[in-house]
């Protein structure tokens, strides 16, 4: 690369800012075997001796990708943002900021919730609506979610994105199936 107020070069730039870099991988190849195989753990390494190590490794990663996911970036406490006129409960299962974001400039006053919250105490903040929120994993893997929405059903407004909808949909007694590798 080439810019006229460009002092070092690229590789000795990422090397002193202590980024790593991955080289003469085939990423369609590698695209390809995720399409096919599905999400999986994996190990980048420059060190072949500890191939062994490295193996059971991927495994453990891949292992912590199943289960409950939302235990991991949930919010830890009730939150507000925004004083708009209405106001929405956001079950926080891992949503983004531009959620939030997107429903304060919309008007709402967004009191964010920890995924654990039960019914009793989303209804005592007295809420116009309540979003269940996107974030990451299965939505079985949720099942206490799931059973706050199936509480909440008939009592105010819910609507949900992603991960939010499944968990809605799982609460009014849909079946929810992975699709195959590849299919989005």
């Amino acid at each position: 690369p080439s810019h006229y107020e460009m002092e070092l070069d690229l590789i000795t730039f990422l090397n002193r800012s202590e980024i790593a870099v991955l080289t003469e991988v085939d990423t369609r190849a590698l695209t390809r075997v995720i399409r096919n195989e599905g999400a999986m753990g994996g190990v980048i390494t420059d060190d072949p001796e500890q191939m062994d190590w490295l193996i059971r490794k991927a495994k453990m990663a891949s292992e912590e990708l199943q289960g409950d996911l939302v235990r991991y970036v949930t919010r830890r406490n009730i939150m507000k943002f925004g004083n708009g006129h209405n106001k929405v409960v956001l079950l926080d299962l891992g949503t983004k900021r531009g959620v939030i974001d997107s429903m304060v400039r919309r008007g709402c006053e967004v009191l964010t919730v920890p995924a654990n919250t039960n019914t009793e105490e989303i209804l005592n903040l007295n809420p116009d609506g309540i979003l269940i929120s996107d974030g990451p994993g299965d939505p079985r893997a949720v099942s206490y979610a799931v059973t706050t929405c199936r509480s909440l059903l008939g009592k105010k407004p819910l609507f949900g994105i992603g991960l939010g909808h499944q968990v809605i949909a799982l609460a009014l007694g849909a079946n929810i199936n992975r699709l195959d590798f590849g299919h989005r």
